[in-house]
């Protein structure tokens, strides 16, 4: 009888430590598509104007959600452009608010430019553009994951057929960024 005390004892601290351990998440109201990167995220394209300064990789080095994340690095002092990864999304609600989130964690960043979270909104032709939303520049999340929203600064018009979306690495950056759990959604 004691023996059996003592193991349900165990295993409730044990599903008690599990619990407190599994982070927090709400999915957001009006979610439209999210991403946790665990499948290889071809629709993610890595753009960097100084290809010897930065890295791109999909790693399994460090995660928020899952086993894998994107990750930029860069270990120059001299890169004198930003890196990215970025993505082209096209199924929004016309007239409604539009939002972006995503799980960021920077290791390694000195001083520097830090990251950012962007979005710009084209026409068609994608030769303007007709909406953006501009994040604030974070220069480090002190190796913790930290969540970064951004919102279009109008809503999506008629005018509007694509929306990039892009996570920065911003110039004279050094270090590692890593980006995980994006979601894309409407709301206020």
């Amino acid at each position: 009888m004691k023996k059996t005390i003592h193991i349900l004892a165990a295993l409730a601290f044990v599903a008690l430590f599990i619990t407190a351990c599994q982070k927090d998440y709400v999915e957001p109201n009006g979610l439209l598509k999210g991403f946790s990167f665990e499948s290889d995220p071809v629709q993610f394209s890595p753009l960097s104007l100084s290809s010897d300064s930065y890295t791109h990789e999909w790693t399994t080095q460090d995660a928020f959600d899952g086993e894998r994340s994107l990750r930029i690095t860069s270990t120059s002092l001299n890169n004198q452009s930003f890196a990215s990864w970025w993505h082209t999304y096209t199924a929004f609600e016309r007239g409604e608010p539009f939002k972006v989130r995503v799980r960021a964690k920077t290791v390694g960043f000195g001083t520097g430019g830090g990251i950012q979270l962007n979005m710009f909104g084209r026409n068609a032709d994608r030769s303007e553009i007709v909406a953006r939303g501009i994040g604030q520049t974070i220069e480090s999340t002190n190796e913790e994951w930290q969540t970064i929203e951004v919102a279009l600064e109008t809503n999506p018009s008629e005018t509007l057929a694509t929306i990039d979306i892009y996570f920065l690495m911003l110039e004279g950056s050094r270090g590692a960024v890593y980006w995980d759990k994006l979601e894309i959604f409407t709301g206020e």
